[in-house]
């Protein structure tokens, strides 16, 4: 019986192989939520300055109704994001960005065009600044 045992035991080789396994495994898995992080960020980057685009082209047309609606639906959208992006970045830089498009919605439903593409304009360096930032930490 202590044959067995004797045998069962891992030589110092085997152990060392084991934890460079279990090291290799860990880089993989750091690596995989690496990438989805990023993939997530930057579908989102993608997804928000599409947004602004658009809010931005009917601003110009005059279409103050819509442009709300759309600012509405983006701080929506920004807003189910933050959860995520608030483990990476400051909560004030995305505190900040959520304002600016509160804003941005102001201005667009008193039909104030200048300011709600100067709001515009700034949460769109702003979303740049954030989405710079969670790279810059990656």
């Amino acid at each position: 019986m202590d044959k067995k045992r004797e045998m069962r035991k891992a030589s110092p080789k085997e152990e060392r192989m084991k934890r460079i396994y279990a090291c290799i495994g860990i880089f993989v898995i750091i690596l995989l939520l690496n990438l989805c992080s990023s993939i997530y960020v930057a579908h989102f980057q993608t997804d928000m300055n599409r947004a602004f685009e658009e809010i931005g082209t009917q601003l110009h047309a005059g279409h103050w109704t819509a442009a709300r609606e759309k600012a509405k639906r983006c701080t929506a959208a920004f807003r189910g994001y933050t959860a995520f992006l608030s483990i990476f970045i400051r909560r004030d830089y995305l505190a900040a960005l959520d304002t600016t498009l509160c804003a941005m919605q102001c201005y667009a439903a008193q039909s104030n065009g200048e300011e709600a593409l100067a709001e515009l304009s700034r949460a769109g360096s702003q979303l740049d600044a954030i989405c710079g930032l969670f790279f810059r930490v990656l």
